[in-house]
């Protein structure tokens, strides 16, 4: 939270520094001084100092940052979910950020359209500044930027690793496409096996228990709505696991390996907030 306080002040700074700037500009530039030609030259093409660095990143992006971290901060604050176009501005912010400091980063790895597969060759081309390849949950993956991936991968040095292994992930009530298919194929392709950063792996498992300081996996219970990553990772870890029935039906759960089937399940967390909760007490 401290965080967000100091990148307020930032903002705040950036803002009032152009502001009176401004200010000076405008007020001083006028009377006796605009006998000087070089203070007239000046005067008529100062504008122009207002570039595409002043303008989108000082100036737009604080304005931005500014107000969408006050708006964060507020809703946070009254503990409710911030609304979509919050988080929309949010990311404008930082992509804007990203085009002004890194422009490499702004438009997406084949943004144009291109006229046949050939053309995709030049998605093959090797980088060996490039040491390591991440796959996470990037909803804008395309061929390409796989292309560029197994590229790289087939150099045996350069570090593959995974996040997210979900096929399927629930949006808005119902279910849409994951992300985890474009390592799959990738690995499949290169014929190499990621190191597993996400759920179910193990690693996932064990940073998180050193992050709370626990040394006994069995003394902890792991609580989820999926069996392929939740409670898989469970298994993996050595945790006590807990099913809650979101996503699963009980016969669904059921019908599952005994490996993958869960040690406690229960309808929603509703129902065993207040079981913890008397636990607590006792």
């Amino acid at each position: 939270m401290a965080a967000i306080y100091m990148r307020m002040l930032g903002y705040t700074v950036t803002l009032t520094m152009h502001i009176i700037n401004t200010y000076v500009l405008t007020s001083f530039l006028q009377g006796p001084v605009m006998e000087d030609p070089n203070i007239r030259t000046f005067t008529a093409m100062y504008k122009r100092f207002f570039t595409v660095w002043t303008t989108c990143l000082q100036i737009l992006v604080a304005s931005l940052g500014l107000t969408s971290d006050y708006l964060m901060l507020k809703y946070s604050k009254k503990k409710e979910q911030e609304p979509d176009w919050l988080r929309v501005m949010r990311s404008t912010k930082n992509r804007l950020f990203a085009a002004v400091l890194w422009p490499t980063v702004f438009p997406d790895v084949c943004h144009k359209f291109l006229d046949n597969f050939a053309d995709f060759t030049q998605y093959l081309i090797d980088d060996a500044d490039i040491g390591a390849v991440a796959f996470d949950s990037d909803y804008k993956v395309n061929l390409p930027k796989m292309y560029k991936a197994a590229t790289y991968l087939r150099r045996p040095e350069v570090h593959f690793m995974n996040g997210p292994t979900d096929k399927f992930v629930p949006v808005k009530g119902q279910m849409t496409i994951g992300v985890a298919f474009a390592a799959e194929l990738v690995s499949e392709l290169v014929n190499r096996e990621p190191i597993g950063l996400g759920k179910p792996s193990k690693n996932f498992g064990v940073l998180g228990m050193r992050r709370a300081g626990v040394t006994d996996p069995s003394r902890v219970l792991f609580i989820g709505d999926t069996l392929e990553q939740d409670v898989r990772l469970g298994k993996n870890t050595g945790f006590k696991t807990l099913l809650v029935l979101t996503q699963h039906s009980e016969q669904v759960m059921m019908a599952e390996p005994v490996a993958l089937q869960p040690d406690f399940f229960a309808p929603s967390l509703g129902t065993i907030v207040p079981k913890f909760t008397k636990l607590v007490k006792n």
